[in-house]
């Protein structure tokens, strides 16, 4: 139930956003044809459904490597929170943590090992930042800061990995 929510949400959220965007180009064309509009309506539905399917995808992925950890390290930390830390995760990882792998690949050089490390040491800090906004002790704040940054680096590492065995051959 949790994660419904968020998911429904950005769906809300992208159908109306990509209903005004169509809705605009199509003006004139709705104008001549007075059914239009319901063809506008399912068009903006079915293309909200992508970007919901990807974020509900990556939301339940992180809100289970937290929840795991919750339970793992017995850190008590309700549900209620751990999804709003999720979803706080979520916004910093599509966000800020874009902008800062751009800048530490561009100073680095291309992708090695260290730009993998200087970025988990930036996520550590940002989740550990992140969970003091939520009010979480030290003990559980540095476990699951340290934990899922170490996660999310494992999946960076793989992907890279991948990226380059399907380039060399």
């Amino acid at each position: 139930m949790t994660i419904i929510i968020p998911t429904i949400a950005v769906f809300i959220i992208s159908f109306l956003l990509l209903s005004v965007w169509i809705y605009k180009n199509e003006k004139e064309e709705i104008k001549k044809k007075k059914g239009k509009i319901f063809a506008v309506m399912a068009t903006a539905f079915i293309l909200a459904l992508a970007p919901t399917a990807v974020i509900g995808l990556v939301l339940f992925a992180l809100f289970g490597s937290t929840n795991l950890v919750n339970t793992i390290f017995s850190l008590d930390i309700s549900t209620s929170t751990l999804m709003l830390l999720t979803v706080s995760l979520v916004i910093y990882l599509y966000t800020i943590d874009s902008l800062l792998s751009l800048l530490v690949e561009h100073i680095m050089g291309r992708v090695n090992i260290f730009n993998h490390l200087i970025l988990l040491l930036i996520r550590i800090l940002a989740f550990y930042t992140i969970g003091l906004i939520f009010d979480l002790n030290q003990k559980s704040n540095v476990i699951l800061a340290v934990i899922v940054a170490f996660i999310i680096l494992l999946f960076e590492a793989f992907n890279n990995k991948k990226e380059e065995g399907n380039t060399n051959g």
